[in-house]
């Protein structure tokens, strides 16, 4: 007497089977359980479109704890040594311009701490103490960061998306297939996907870089020689 399944049930259903069907088995010999694990029975990509960016990430989540260098031997023999340079030029094409943001970002903020508290006169850049500028540098830091990860957090999305993607019929997606597939599964609003936590971790690394950066230029400068 109850209603049988939708037919927008069905693919879903069929979905899931495809993807727990995605297991990896070490060899069939007891001699070789140190063996590397490899790929069984690989769901259709057609059957899941969503699976086409699921690949070593979601394969290894089925494994048993690999280290370093097992994984990249795994890697090696997927896809050979081409597979550790996976995603290069999009890493290169995403820490370039973020390292330029962010040390541009870096100057502004500091010229605009300091104006704001000369302007209030809680403090001047040439009469702060050391606290003062510390914490000018610090906030500076964290603001680069937030700044920096915000503008190029569409590049590291597609990055790692594309350094994750699943092989299809032996052929990586490419970087404009990654950014048009994002685009149609959520839209423009998708690129900051992720944005949050990689502005805390920007910020963090920003904060911790400029503070060592400034300790260690004050320590090294040499005294300045009177005539």
């Amino acid at each position: 007497a109850g209603a049988s399944p939708g037919p927008i049930q069905q693919p879903v259903a069929a979905c899931s089977s495809h993807q727990q069907q995605r297991t990896y088995s070490s060899s069939s010999s007891s001699s070789s359980h140190h063996s590397i694990p490899r790929l069984q029975a690989p769901a259709p990509a057609a059957a899941c479109p969503k699976q086409l960016h699921r690949g070593v990430a979601t394969a290894a989540a089925g494994l048993p704890h690999m280290n370093g260098v097992q994984m990249a031997r795994l890697i090696v023999q997927q896809e050979g040594i081409g597979g550790l340079y996976r995603g290069f030029w999009p890493s290169v094409a995403t820490f370039v311009p973020s390292n330029a943001i962010w040390w541009g970002a870096y100057g502004f903020w500091q010229r605009l701490i300091w104006q704001q508290l000369a302007r209030t006169g809680s403090s001047s850049q040439s009469t702060a103490s050391m606290g003062a500028i510390v914490g000018v540098q610090a906030a500076a830091g964290v603001l680069s960061g937030c700044t920096a990860a915000l503008i190029t957090n569409p590049l590291d999305l597609v990055k790692t998306r594309l350094q994750v993607a699943e092989p299809v019929n032996g052929v990586v997606p490419r970087w404009g297939a990654v950014l048009r597939e994002l685009l149609a599964e959520e839209g423009p609003r998708g690129l900051l996907r992720g944005v949050v936590p990689r502005m805390a971790s920007s910020a963090m690394w920003g904060t911790c870089m400029v503070t060592t950066y400034e300790f260690l230029k004050r320590i090294c400068a040499l005294p300045e020689v009177t005539a």
